[in-house]
């Protein structure tokens, strides 16, 4: 009895969290400062419902997460109109290599992390995504165009480890995030074009 109770707040946090993530990532896409708090809300879920299906990577990813997502609204906010949009950049093409490096390197250390500290089943493409989400959220505070770019690589992988994971609302909730990366990469482009930017990052 008590299992099934269980089981059963689990499906319904895992929903809640599935729609949080949704309504953030829209909020992200329309610039709005205030996605960072329905991700970060969204991200304590998802913390707990990882860590209860042993993927201890994402897991911790989602503690960082709720940490960077309140650089990312202090940084948004020194970058946003009045009506709390916020304007954008892109990177040089020395930003993008470095991000790839460390994309690379944050993979092979999470990787070994995962195989000699916790019991992951799944530690490749656990330490991918991670690394990936990582680089893709720090990107993103930043208000890096390319940030979507890291979003729409990391959630086609997320749908296949989370269908092998059983997290059947959160692998359709990662394909709902396939299409929203594009559409985010195309209306930060349009973003771009409007602002006339001349600077870029790093």
């Amino acid at each position: 009895m008590f299992s099934y109770f269980l089981e059963n707040i689990n499906v319904a946090i895992e929903g809640l969290a599935a729609f949080l993530a949704i309504f953030g990532v829209i909020l992200s896409k329309r610039r709005s400062v205030w996605c960072w708090l329905v991700n970060s809300i969204s991200s304590i879920l998802y913390g707990y419902i990882f860590f209860k299906s042993t993927l201890f990577g994402d897991a911790l990813l989602q503690g960082v997460f709720v940490c960077l997502s309140i650089y990312g609204w202090i940084e948004w906010k020194l970058h946003a109109t009045a009506s709390s949009l916020v304007f954008v950049e892109q990177l040089t093409r020395s930003g993008t290599i470095w991000s790839i490096l460390v994309t690379g390197l944050l993979a092979i250390v999470i990787r070994f992390l995962l195989m000699t500290v916790a019991s992951s089943d799944a530690a490749s493409l656990d330490a991918l995504t991670t690394a990936m989400s990582l680089v893709g959220i720090w990107l993103q505070t930043r208000r890096a165009v390319e940030n979507w770019l890291w979003w729409l690589v990391a959630d086609v992988i997320y749908v296949a480890l989370y269908i092998y994971k059983d997290l059947y609302i959160t692998a359709v909730l990662y394909g709902i995030f396939i299409v929203l990366a594009w559409q985010g990469w195309q209306a930060w482009k349009a973003t771009i074009e409007q602002q006339n930017a001349t600077s870029t990052l790093f």
